[in-house]
């Protein structure tokens, strides 16, 4: 789980750094009539590449570690609380967004999210992501440290016996 982590921190800041390309093209263009900017669409790839492979090391990870942690008679519930996961990502997900909004846009400042693609901040949120995954990881990895599976409690409460 914790490689995929890393690779999401890693995949948004290239996603910053592209966007920041993109933004900056676009301002050198101007005011044309097409709002087209000269950049390949294959310089999304490496991020929606490494995105990809860090939701097979998260989630199956994830997924292994409700199944093998739960007792065996509440399998059926860590398998609700594993997909339960993706629900409270995606409502956080969409607060977030909603919050960001409303912050960047308050004062009669342009939004992060302007329907203007020369004027829009998406690098900032990037960065913002970024950011927010590294904290995750470090968290993470503070977490892991402290853990223990629930085979070494058992075999210590057999090793007191």
């Amino acid at each position: 789980m914790g490689v995929g982590m890393f690779l999401s921190v890693i995949a948004m800041i290239i996603a910053a750094v592209v966007e920041r390309t993109r933004l900056e093209i676009s301002r050198k263009i101007g005011n044309r009539e097409s709002e087209t900017v000269p950049l390949s669409i294959f310089w999304l790839l490496p991020q929606y590449v490494l995105l990809g492979i860090s939701d097979i090391f998260t989630v199956v990870g994830m997924q292994e570690f409700f199944y093998n942690e739960v007792p065996v008679r509440m399998r059926t519930m860590g398998f609700a609380l594993y997909t339960s996961v993706f629900g409270v990502g995606s409502f956080l997900s969409a607060l977030m967004i909603s919050v960001i909004e409303a912050l960047t846009s308050s004062d009669g400042r342009r939004s992060w999210f302007s329907d203007d693609m020369r004027e829009d901040g998406l690098d900032k949120l990037y960065w913002l992501l970024a950011i927010a995954s590294a904290l995750s990881v470090l968290f993470y990895a503070m977490f892991c440290k402290c853990y223990k599976s629930r085979i070494e409690l058992e075999n210590a409460t057999i090793n007191k016996l």
